[in-house]
């Protein structure tokens, strides 16, 4: 059968009844031993662009071994400075226990991704944001910069389901008439559409602009002139 082991809970400082699993002993006289049978080690890290897009992750971590009634908590914060945290905590048993996690992701834009509990599958959790780009080169090729003084591009790129919503203007003169590469951010591999439109400023003052525009090409000609 199984014995009750009683102990102190460290972590909450109260008393507290521990149950093992069934031994067996050959010797006399039965010792028992502290109910803290092993070290448990779990691997927090982060991942993603900490320089330009990622602020903090917030990390709150749960373990409970219902068996014992036991619990420890444990919260942390990744940053550019500290991707990565490791949390040490005794255990009664090795097999018994479940960990959960929770996170908030806070960007630099100051948007924030919830992650709701979780229950880990390992002891390493990797939390984090992943974003994809691809250039995207527009060409001024065909523009007359005798005629006109500068274009000016804009492009637009909204994923409203992975919170994405990326602007972004390219502007060509005579001393800089590219081409010029737009780094295109995203995540999901199916959704590439963007917006774009230009704006031209002739040397005679005037100015005209071409109608707004849906593509999901790498490359952008722009016209000799608006239509």
């Amino acid at each position: 059968m199984a014995r009750k082991l009683f102990g102190t809970d460290g972590v909450r400082g109260i008393a507290g009844e521990f149950v093992s699993a069934e031994q067996q002993s050959g010797t006399p006289k039965l010792w028992i031993n502290d109910p803290f049978s092993a070290t448990r080690t779990v691997n927090i890290r982060g991942f993603g662009d900490f320089e330009s897009r990622i602020d903090t992750i917030f990390v709150d971590l749960t373990y409970y071994d219902d068996v014992n009634d036991y619990k420890q908590t444990h919260s942390t914060a990744l940053t550019k400075g500290t991707t990565f945290n490791d949390w040490d905590f005794s255990v009664i048993s090795e097999k018994d226990g479940k960990l959960t996690y929770s996170a908030n992701i806070r960007f630099k834009d100051g948007t924030v991704e919830t992650i709701p509990p979780t229950v880990a599958d390992s002891d390493t959790i990797m939390l984090g944001d992943v974003l994809l780009s691809r250039d995207v080169t527009v060409m001024a090729d065909l523009i007359d910069f005798a005629a006109v003084k500068l274009v000016k591009v804009s492009l637009h790129y909204v994923d409203e389901a992975n919170g994405l919503d990326q602007a972004d203007d390219l502007v060509f003169k005579k001393a800089e008439p590219g081409p010029k590469n737009w780094a295109q951010s995203y995540k999901d591999k199916k959704k590439l559409g963007y917006q774009w439109s230009a704006q031209y400023f002739f040397a005679d003052g005037k100015t005209a602009k071409t109608p707004l525009q849906d593509t999901v090409e790498e490359t952008i000609v722009l016209p000799e002139r608006p239509a």
